[in-house]
């Protein structure tokens, strides 16, 4: 019994000074730390706080000591990852750099030392707009390029007179800017050599040409000293205004070519020799080829009335058995009458017999027909004319003179 209550005394000691052990842990328990910054927030918890979620399974404390706080452990922090788009949007755009232009140099080919000569610039952007600026003329000398002028271009387009002392290459150059590149022409070479005098003469028959028929003209080119020159020369004729080429001929050993033509109006001709490393230009004197309208009669030849008769429908006939002159008969119901009719210093182009080109110097009515007219040498115009058209004119009977003049 006394050992009993003992115990119980026991107990009641160790009861009490468990109590007070829990007391003095829980006042001086050390605050909670810090919740940590993350990409989520952390919460620190402890096993004996009223709305503590249940933790995450560790081993018990014991009954003893007070439990120690598991926190929960925080959800893994992602690592960041660089967005990487499905293509880079585009940069700002480069700056256009300075725009293509051509340039074309025109200058003489050959001229003689000292003269004058046109050079002309031509200056186009790439869609081929005149540029205007100032370019460079320049001429070779030893390795390096002398400006010879500067050329202001106007819609693309400038020119300047240059003294040629020698022969020489000549190219354009324009440095370049912030708006346009560099840019140089093709080299030009221009030839300065002392040439030769020579004279052309171009020549036809002085006579009419019916319009449209032909006639040879014939070119002559010989030097200073009369020597015959082969090579090759331009036939001109005057059109309006302006010499045109008709052809280009090349003179033989003897310096002669011809040449047919077919002008259907007076034209004037003449031979050019444009110039070459050996002869200066030169040109003949103007060449006037008339060509006239002409009324042709066929012609054939008779001997007799009954032949006369039979001729066909504008068709005359060289009456044989006249000697007193050349006498063209044919009647005027068949188709001749207007024989009568032609103005004076009028054209008459005859075929067949009697052949030729014709002008009308005069005329003569006379009366009667046939017999009535008597003998044959009282219609004759001697030196005055070459044929006599003959017809009847109502009652009386027409005597149309001719004169040849071609043919």
């Amino acid at each position: 019994m006394a050992v009993n209550r003992a115990l119980g005394i026991v107990l009641a000691i160790l009861t009490v000074a468990a109590a007070i052990a829990f007391y003095v842990s829980s006042a001086d328990r050390p605050a909670l730390p810090d919740v940590p910054s993350a990409a989520q927030p952390v919460t620190a918890h402890t096993a004996d706080g009223a709305a503590a979620p249940a933790p995450t399974p560790a081993p018990r404390p014991s009954a003893s000591a007070p439990a120690t706080p598991v926190p929960t452990p925080a959800p893994p922090v992602p690592t960041p990852v660089p967005s990487v788009p499905a293509s880079s949007p585009a940069g700002p755009a480069e700056p256009a750099g300075p725009a293509p232009t051509q340039l074309y140099l025109t200058a003489p080919g050959l001229t003689d030392p000292g003269a004058t000569e046109v050079f002309t610039a031509t200056w186009i952007d790439g869609d081929g707009y005149g540029v205007d600026g100032v370019v460079l003329l320049q001429r070779a000398e030893g390795a390096g390029w002398v400006t010879v002028a500067e050329l202001t271009t106007s819609t693309g387009r400038a020119s300047t007179g240059v003294t040629v002392a020698a022969s020489a290459i000549y190219r354009l150059l324009y440095p370049g800017s912030d708006e346009l590149a560099p840019q140089v022409s093709a080299e030009v070479a221009v030839i300065a050599a002392t040439r030769l005098e020579s004279a052309l003469t171009v020549s036809a028959p002085a006579t009419p040409v019916v319009a449209g028929g032909a006639v040879t003209l014939t070119i002559g080119w010989h030097n200073a000293a009369g020597v015959p020159i082969i090579g090759d020369v331009q036939l001109q004729a005057l059109a309006g205004d302006s010499w045109t080429v008709v052809s280009t001929l090349a003179t033989s050993a003897d310096g002669t070519a011809t040449a047919t033509v077919t002008p259907s109006a007076p034209t004037t001709y003449r031979a050019v020799y444009p110039g070459g490393t050996r002869y200066l230009p030169v040109t003949s004197a103007d060449l006037t080829v008339t060509a006239v309208e002409a009324a042709t009669i066929p012609v054939r030849s008779c001997a007799g009335q009954a032949d006369v008769d039979a001729l066909p429908h504008g068709v005359g006939c060289h009456y044989t058995s006249v000697a007193a002159g050349v006498f063209v008969v044919g009647h005027d119901f068949l188709g001749n009458a207007w024989w009568n009719e032609l103005p004076l210093q009028s054209y008459v182009q005859l075929t067949g017999e009697q052949a030729g080109l014709y002008e009308v110097v005069d005329r003569v009515i006379a009366p009667g027909r046939a017999s009535e007219l008597g003998p044959a040498e009282q219609w004759t115009c001697g030196d005055r004319c070459d044929v006599i058209l003959q017809t009847c004119l109502g009652e009386n009977t027409g005597f149309t003179w001719l004169r040849r003049v071609a043919g």
